[in-house]
Protein backbone atom coordinates (compact mmCIF):
# COMPACT_ATOMS: atom_id res chain seq x y z
CA UNK A 1 0.00 0.00 0.00
CA UNK A 2 1.29 3.66 -0.55
CA UNK A 3 0.17 6.70 0.83
CA UNK A 4 1.10 9.90 -0.77
CA UNK A 5 0.02 13.16 -1.13
CA UNK A 6 -1.22 15.05 -4.72
CA UNK A 7 -1.33 18.62 -4.98
CA UNK A 8 -4.01 19.09 -7.59
CA UNK A 9 -3.10 21.99 -8.78
CA UNK A 10 -5.39 22.16 -12.12
CA UNK A 11 -4.55 18.13 -12.73
CA UNK A 12 -0.83 17.14 -10.96
CA UNK A 13 -1.06 13.59 -11.39
CA UNK A 14 1.97 11.92 -9.09
CA UNK A 15 0.96 8.25 -9.36
CA UNK A 16 3.75 7.09 -11.39
CA UNK A 17 5.57 6.06 -8.37
CA UNK A 18 4.47 4.61 -5.01
CA UNK A 19 6.59 6.96 -3.02
CA UNK A 20 7.83 9.55 -5.05
CA UNK A 21 6.09 11.47 -8.04
CA UNK A 22 9.00 10.83 -10.56
CA UNK A 23 8.44 11.21 -14.33
CA UNK A 24 4.40 12.78 -13.66
CA UNK A 25 3.19 15.03 -16.40
CA UNK A 26 2.91 18.41 -15.49
CA UNK A 27 -0.19 19.68 -14.68
CA UNK A 28 -2.25 21.39 -17.93
CA UNK A 29 -2.05 24.76 -16.30
CA UNK A 30 -2.02 26.33 -20.33
CA UNK A 31 -5.77 26.66 -20.05
CA UNK A 32 -6.30 30.24 -20.92
CA UNK A 33 -8.95 30.73 -17.99
CA UNK A 34 -10.73 33.59 -20.16
CA UNK A 35 -11.37 31.25 -22.28
CA UNK A 36 -12.11 28.61 -19.92
CA UNK A 37 -14.19 25.97 -21.11
CA UNK A 38 -15.15 22.70 -19.20
CA UNK A 39 -14.25 20.81 -22.48
CA UNK A 40 -10.62 22.84 -22.69
CA UNK A 41 -10.20 20.93 -18.63
CA UNK A 42 -11.22 18.16 -20.02
CA UNK A 43 -8.60 17.44 -22.48
CA UNK A 44 -5.92 19.04 -20.32
CA UNK A 45 -6.90 16.34 -17.92
CA UNK A 46 -6.84 13.54 -20.15
CA UNK A 47 -3.30 14.71 -22.21
CA UNK A 48 -1.52 14.84 -18.36
CA UNK A 49 -3.01 11.20 -18.47
CA UNK A 50 -1.29 10.30 -21.44
CA UNK A 51 1.66 11.70 -20.74
CA UNK A 52 1.68 9.24 -17.81
CA UNK A 53 -0.25 6.01 -19.43
CA UNK A 54 0.08 6.48 -23.18
CA UNK A 55 -2.26 3.55 -24.04
CA UNK A 56 -5.20 4.12 -21.67
CA UNK A 57 -8.63 4.58 -23.03
CA UNK A 58 -10.23 7.58 -22.45
CA UNK A 59 -13.66 7.22 -20.32
CA UNK A 60 -16.80 9.26 -21.71
CA UNK A 61 -17.05 11.33 -18.94
CA UNK A 62 -20.13 14.04 -18.64
CA UNK A 63 -19.75 17.18 -16.85
CA UNK A 64 -22.11 17.42 -13.66
CA UNK A 65 -20.86 21.43 -13.22
CA UNK A 66 -18.16 24.07 -12.88
CA UNK A 67 -17.22 24.41 -9.44
CA UNK A 68 -14.51 26.61 -7.28
CA UNK A 69 -11.98 25.69 -5.31
CA UNK A 70 -13.99 25.32 -2.08
CA UNK A 71 -16.45 22.85 -3.33
CA UNK A 72 -13.57 20.92 -3.99
CA UNK A 73 -13.78 18.59 -1.24
CA UNK A 74 -17.17 18.19 -1.16
CA UNK A 75 -17.44 16.57 -4.64
CA UNK A 76 -14.15 14.95 -5.12
CA UNK A 77 -13.83 12.37 -2.00
CA UNK A 78 -17.50 11.60 -2.57
CA UNK A 79 -16.75 11.20 -6.15
CA UNK A 80 -13.19 9.20 -5.80
CA UNK A 81 -14.80 7.07 -3.44
CA UNK A 82 -17.51 6.11 -6.30
CA UNK A 83 -14.77 4.77 -8.25
CA UNK A 84 -13.17 2.53 -5.61
CA UNK A 85 -10.61 4.72 -3.67
CA UNK A 86 -11.13 6.66 -0.79
CA UNK A 87 -9.25 9.92 -0.56
CA UNK A 88 -8.67 13.26 1.91
CA UNK A 89 -9.17 15.88 1.11
CA UNK A 90 -6.58 18.60 2.13
CA UNK A 91 -7.81 22.49 3.00
CA UNK A 92 -5.30 23.36 0.09
CA UNK A 93 -6.69 20.91 -2.35
CA UNK A 94 -4.18 18.47 -2.06
CA UNK A 95 -5.37 15.15 -1.29
CA UNK A 96 -3.42 12.11 0.57
CA UNK A 97 -5.00 8.92 -0.70
CA UNK A 98 -3.66 4.93 -0.07
CA UNK A 99 -3.88 2.82 -3.45
CA UNK A 100 -2.87 -1.04 -3.51
CA UNK A 101 -0.27 -1.86 -6.02
CA UNK A 102 -0.57 -1.91 -9.52
CA UNK A 103 -3.91 0.25 -9.31
CA UNK A 104 -1.84 3.50 -10.37
CA UNK A 105 -3.63 3.31 -13.28
CA UNK A 106 -7.14 2.78 -12.31
CA UNK A 107 -6.13 5.49 -9.62
CA UNK A 108 -4.95 7.95 -12.71
CA UNK A 109 -8.14 7.17 -14.41
CA UNK A 110 -10.24 7.54 -11.23
CA UNK A 111 -8.99 11.05 -10.82
CA UNK A 112 -9.28 11.87 -14.21
CA UNK A 113 -13.19 10.79 -14.18
CA UNK A 114 -13.80 13.07 -11.20
CA UNK A 115 -12.05 16.28 -12.28
CA UNK A 116 -13.72 15.95 -15.51
CA UNK A 117 -17.10 15.89 -14.02
CA UNK A 118 -16.26 19.08 -11.55
CA UNK A 119 -13.80 21.28 -13.87
CA UNK A 120 -12.43 24.13 -12.34
CA UNK A 121 -11.59 27.18 -13.92
CA UNK A 122 -8.77 28.16 -11.31
CA UNK A 123 -7.31 31.16 -11.77
CA UNK A 124 -10.75 33.77 -12.27
CA UNK A 125 -8.14 36.90 -12.04
CA UNK A 126 -5.51 38.68 -13.85
CA UNK A 127 -2.98 40.61 -12.30
CA UNK A 128 -4.27 44.42 -12.90
CA UNK A 129 -2.69 47.67 -11.85
CA UNK A 130 -4.53 50.27 -10.34
CA UNK A 131 -5.85 51.57 -13.93
CA UNK A 132 -7.10 48.38 -15.23
CA UNK A 133 -8.33 47.89 -11.47
CA UNK A 134 -10.58 50.93 -11.73
CA UNK A 135 -11.55 49.59 -15.47
CA UNK A 136 -12.43 46.56 -14.06
CA UNK A 137 -14.49 47.72 -10.77
CA UNK A 138 -16.84 50.13 -13.40
CA UNK A 139 -17.79 46.62 -15.05
CA UNK A 140 -18.23 44.90 -12.48
CA UNK A 141 -20.44 47.66 -10.94
CA UNK A 142 -22.21 49.08 -13.84
CA UNK A 143 -22.29 45.63 -16.04
CA UNK A 144 -21.34 42.24 -14.86
CA UNK A 145 -23.11 41.67 -11.82
CA UNK A 146 -26.83 42.93 -13.14
CA UNK A 147 -25.98 40.80 -16.31
CA UNK A 148 -25.30 37.66 -14.22
CA UNK A 149 -28.46 38.76 -11.88
CA UNK A 150 -30.48 38.88 -14.56
CA UNK A 151 -29.64 35.33 -15.77
CA UNK A 152 -30.51 34.13 -12.21
CA UNK A 153 -27.27 34.34 -10.15
CA UNK A 154 -26.01 35.99 -7.35
CA UNK A 155 -22.85 37.05 -7.05
CA UNK A 156 -21.66 38.34 -3.69
CA UNK A 157 -21.91 42.00 -3.00
CA UNK A 158 -19.54 43.84 -4.24
CA UNK A 159 -16.95 45.83 -1.78
CA UNK A 160 -16.19 49.59 -2.00
CA UNK A 161 -13.74 50.74 -4.58
CA UNK A 162 -11.02 50.72 -2.17
CA UNK A 163 -11.26 47.30 -0.64
CA UNK A 164 -11.52 45.95 -3.99
CA UNK A 165 -8.51 47.80 -5.39
CA UNK A 166 -6.66 47.00 -2.07
CA UNK A 167 -7.10 43.47 -2.60
CA UNK A 168 -6.90 43.29 -6.61
CA UNK A 169 -3.72 41.23 -6.85
CA UNK A 170 -4.39 39.28 -3.66
CA UNK A 171 -6.22 36.25 -2.53
CA UNK A 172 -9.29 38.13 -1.28
CA UNK A 173 -9.78 39.30 -4.83
CA UNK A 174 -13.26 40.27 -5.37
CA UNK A 175 -14.32 38.22 -8.73
CA UNK A 176 -18.20 37.61 -9.35
CA UNK A 177 -17.51 34.39 -10.86
CA UNK A 178 -15.68 33.01 -8.16
CA UNK A 179 -18.04 34.04 -5.81
CA UNK A 180 -20.66 31.87 -7.60
CA UNK A 181 -18.38 29.21 -7.71
CA UNK A 182 -18.13 29.20 -4.32
CA UNK A 183 -21.92 29.21 -4.03
CA UNK A 184 -21.72 25.54 -4.41
CA UNK A 185 -21.00 25.63 -8.90
CA UNK A 186 -23.09 25.95 -11.91
CA UNK A 187 -23.86 23.62 -14.16
CA UNK A 188 -22.43 23.09 -17.67
CA UNK A 189 -25.65 25.20 -19.11
CA UNK A 190 -25.31 28.09 -16.94
CA UNK A 191 -21.86 28.29 -16.61
CA UNK A 192 -21.77 28.55 -20.66
CA UNK A 193 -24.93 30.89 -20.80
CA UNK A 194 -23.41 33.28 -17.98
CA UNK A 195 -19.86 33.18 -19.85
CA UNK A 196 -21.23 33.45 -23.15
CA UNK A 197 -23.93 36.50 -22.13
CA UNK A 198 -21.76 38.06 -19.23
CA UNK A 199 -17.72 37.91 -20.05
CA UNK A 200 -15.63 38.06 -17.48
CA UNK A 201 -14.17 41.13 -18.47
CA UNK A 202 -14.30 44.02 -20.72
CA UNK A 203 -13.61 44.18 -24.29
CA UNK A 204 -10.77 47.09 -23.14
CA UNK A 205 -8.77 44.12 -21.05
CA UNK A 206 -9.16 41.58 -22.96
CA UNK A 207 -12.56 39.91 -22.22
Amino acid sequence: MSRRSIPTLIFALCVLALTACQGAPAAPSAIDPEGFTPKDYQDAAWRSIMGAYPDAVRPDVQVVRVIGNEDFASTYAPCMLDQGFTVKVNPDTSFEATTPKGQEEPFALAMYTCEAKYPRPFILSHPDDETSGRTLYAYYRDILIGCLTKLGQTPAPLPSEQVFLQNLNTAERYDPYASLLGNGGMDFQEWNEATTNCPQRPASLGG
